[in-house]
């Protein structure tokens, strides 16, 4: 007897009505696409209290998309946390760090100047306040329709990990204005004529509806655990598996690093004098025989021959260089692409980097450099062990 848990107090049926009264005409149109029927829900994977629904009806004459949650698995609901005039194709998803996707498509403006307008909202705190995205802004006049459905109710997003993947249908005018974020077209196009091309990539061709896929990643840091408050630099709370760190002495830049010196406190951060060498923090095996690391170094540093990159050698364990690849580690493969960018592509690059180079190359908070550089130093003791 499943899905007999909820139940509607009304009938006493499986289920339980989230809204009542809801109209529509189907096979409507809204933007020259067919209407009816739209409808998603989402269930958040860090509290599965938490259930999104979103569909539409009429109000006022338009088609209106509405959002609701439940913090108690669907037993009471609330009113609309959101509506969304002349809308349809709602499509949601939460992320692991129970951050809410909302993707939909709305029509603007009246007559020939009628758009189709792609949106990925995000919020935190159930739509009191959330980011919107614009992934497309395009004609909704043409092309003229052959048939229904138009652009289609073939709207899906979903989410792995922190990232929100997506798919949608709009007119393929190869125009980058359309295309606020950016976008990459997978057939002959030319951006400077606007133009589709054939085959030959000479003969133009017409345009008409394509579907689109995107991505959303969150550039954050959601495997660093236990992390209890980061007060301004000038401090930090003990950081659970990190040897508790308080101060820093005075540093101006870093030299190449071969051992660790033990580190119990932080002195304010005002600027880097040279270090040279550490001798070993309590409770880690010293670096030995490891060439200088410098971030994006070119090869042939530490004694290797030109042209080849050193192995590395992290107490007892000695690591191809092929093995510490940042993109190896799910911890960090997502912001892989943005450490290349600053010259950090192997793990013990990240271990020895000046958190300052981080903190401007990637744009995140010093506290997020620092978090970075101790997920690193944690992963490669975890290798060595």
């Amino acid at each position: 007897n499943p899905f007999a848990a909820l139940t509607d107090p009304v009938d006493t049926l499986a289920g339980r009505r989230v809204a009542t009264g809801v109209q529509f005409t189907w096979n409507g149109t809204l933007g020259q696409d067919r209407i009816g029927g739209d409808l998603s829900i989402a269930v958040d994977p860090t509290d599965s209290n938490k259930v999104y629904i979103a569909y539409c009806d009429v109000q006022s004459g338009n088609y209106t998309i509405h959002v609701r949650h439940s913090t108690n698995r669907g037993v009471t609901w609330s009113t609309d946390l959101k509506t969304i005039s002349r809308a349809k194709n709602p499509a949601l998803a939460i992320n692991s760090a129970g951050k809410v996707g909302l993707a939909y498509q709305q029509v603007t403006g009246t007559g020939a100047t009628q758009r189709w307008v792609t949106h990925l909202e995000l919020t935190t705190n159930a739509f009191t306040t959330s980011t919107d995205a614009v992934l497309a802004t395009v004609p909704a006049t043409t092309p003229a329709p052959k048939f229904l459905p138009y652009i289609g109710d073939y709207i899906h997003m979903m989410a792995v990990g922190t990232s929100f993947y997506g798919v949608f249908s709009a007119n393929n005018t190869p125009d980058t204005a359309n295309f606020p974020q950016g976008v990459t077209f997978l057939r002959n196009h030319n951006f400077t004529t606007k133009k589709l091309l054939g085959l030959n990539g000479v003969t133009e061709v017409p345009v008409s509806i394509d579907p689109f896929f995107f991505k959303h990643t969150e550039l954050s840091i959601t495997h660093i655990t236990n992390i209890t408050n980061i007060t301004p630099i000038t401090l930090f709370t003990p950081i659970t598996k990190v040897t508790p760190i308080t101060f820093f002495t005075p540093i101006t830049h870093f030299t190449p690093i071969t051992l660790f010196t033990p580190i119990t406190h932080f002195t304010p951060i005002t600027h880097f004098t040279p270090i040279t060498r550490f001798t070993p923090i309590t409770g880690f095996p010293p670096f030995t025989g490891i060439p200088p690391i410098r971030p994006g170094g070119p090869p042939g540093e530490g004694g290797a021959p030109a042209g080849t990159e050193p192995f590395i050698r992290f107490g007892n364990t000695v690591f191809s260089p092929e093995q510490l690849d940042i993109a190896r580690f799910d911890e960090l493969s997502d912001i892989a692409p943005q450490l290349s960018t600053v010259g950090i592509t192997r793990l013990h690059h990240l271990v020895s980097a000046d958190p300052f180079v981080l903190t401007s190359g990637l744009g995140c908070s010093a506290e997020g450099a620092f978090g970075l550089i101790a997920l690193a130093q944690s992963l490669m003791r975890g290798l060595a062990h």
